[in-house]
């Protein structure tokens, strides 16, 4: 008999965690579906960022010296720009790994 209960309770567990997904799905789908009715003002930002001349000079003897890639390198190029804003944990940890292969002191902050 405690087989039974146990199952049964199993069974309305899950049926209510499915129609928590089912009605979570409905109103993603509904949301997505008319998004022209939710108003909304979109804001553009951009920013320029400036390289030192011994980190472009590298760029270009990767490139024309090395044979590396250049989308390679210019992704490693604007990861490190990014890697300066410390705002995000993920990349002030990236600058601090890298700076323990010769990269960049850490702002204070």
């Amino acid at each position: 008999m405690q087989m039974y209960r146990t199952m049964q309770l199993w069974h309305w567990i899950s049926a209510a965690v499915c129609f928590a997904a089912l009605i979570l799905f409905t109103v993603t789908g509904i949301t997505l579906n008319h998004a022209s009715a939710i108003s909304s003002t979109p804001e553009v930002r951009s920013g320029d960022a400036t390289a030192p001349a011994p980190v472009m000079a590298v760029v270009a003897a990767g490139v024309t010296e090395e044979g590396v890639p250049a989308p390679v390198l210019t992704t490693a190029l604007y990861s490190r720009f990014a890697s300066r804003n410390m705002d995000d944990f993920a990349n002030r940890l990236l600058s601090a790994m890298r700076k323990q292969f010769g990269g960049h002191d850490e702002k204070a902050g």
